[in-house]
């Protein structure tokens, strides 16, 4: 069975490489790329890990038996899907009671004072700047992510702004992920037509699936990570390099 399982996979990643291949005079059609920032350009693994490690500590103090596994299993599932702040969905998923979230929340609040700086904890990735010039070339850039306001600093800091038509700040909007008015009023502001339009998100709940149903053409930045269902995304890499190609 294990061997069986282990052929289906590769099976799989085998036909969206042949796909990729096959169809890349699809992309002749594009005139948007548009990307997520977490995950994507920037590198945000510490970021999560001390996030994730907070949020499960917070919800064992209240007397649930939950491990790091069973909230990073919620987190991607159910908590990613779930309009709204992600730590307020993870605690609700777990807590249930309002009461006990608002008071998760505010213990968070207090467990942030002590992490790194931001800027500490996320990092854009050194190939960014590179494959962002090349792509301005060819492509018009913009960003749909959910962020605070102060990310335009970093993203100027590491002078790769330049290179982006359009910054879809979800805390500029008060909209986010996966909220499809978040993506419809970013297309509305810099004119793009979603179906002319590429969107990279390493989040299949929060990114892939609500672009691909306004019809982006959508391209999952698998991480290695976890499994995802090949009928979920349209194209996969695994490096920013892979968008040359």
């Amino acid at each position: 069975m294990e061997t069986l399982r282990l052929f289906r996979k590769e099976f799989g990643r085998n036909l969206i490489r042949l796909r990729n291949n096959m169809n890349k005079s699809d992309f002749d059609e594009i005139e948007w790329i548009f990307f997520d920032l977490g995950g994507v350009l920037i590198d945000e693994s510490l970021a999560m890990k001390i996030r994730k490690e907070a949020d499960s500590k917070i919800i064992q103090s209240f007397g649930t038996d939950i491990s790091l596994s069973d909230l990073e299993e919620k987190w991607t599932s159910e908590a990613s899907g779930m309009k709204g702040d992600l730590d307020e969905n993870i605690f609700s998923i777990f807590l249930k009671d309002e009461s006990l979230v608002a008071e998760a929340l505010e213990k968070l609040k207090e467990e942030k004072k002590n992490w790194p700086p931001h800027e500490q904890r996320n990092i854009v990735k050194k190939e960014a700047k590179e494959i962002l010039e090349k792509l301005a070339q060819t492509f018009k850039l913009g960003i749909i992510a959910n962020q605070p306001v102060f990310i335009r600093q970093m993203l100027e800091d590491a002078k790769i702004v330049e290179y982006f038509s359009s910054l879809g700040i979800s805390n500029e909007y008060n909209l986010h992920k996966p909220d499809t008015e978040f993506f419809k009023k970013v297309l509305a502001d810099c004119g793009a037509d979603a179906k002319k339009s590429m969107f990279v998100d390493d989040n299949i709940q929060r990114g892939i699936l609500p672009a691909r149903a306004l019809g982006f053409t959508t391209i999952w930045f698998n991480n290695g990570s976890k499994e995802v269902s090949v009928e979920n995304y349209d194209f996969e890499i695994r490096s920013l390099g892979e968008l040359l190609s």
